[in-house]
């Protein structure tokens, strides 16, 4: 049987604590297979190029505030 995994929410100002811990609680109740977490090495802070190489599209705020990934999974373990 192939087993899914989710995305642990990680982005954005509103993600908390609780947050996560309740999203991974729900989906080991809902027999889901593994979390993943991002991972993100750099932050383009002002591309040259805008955002996704669009000229003007800012970086999305939620960029702005990312969960460290080896952090949110250890809380999570």
């Amino acid at each position: 049987m192939t087993r899914v995994g989710l995305s642990l929410p990680q982005l954005g100002g509103n993600v908390s604590r609780d947050v996560v811990r309740g999203f991974a609680e729900r989906a080991e109740e809902l027999g889901f297979g593994s979390l993943f977490v991002q991972q993100h090495l750099f932050y383009p802070l002002n591309p040259a190029s805008g955002y996704s190489a669009r000229p003007g599209l800012a970086v999305p705020e939620a960029y702005r505030s990312i969960l460290q990934p080896m952090e949110l999974l250890a809380a999570v373990a």
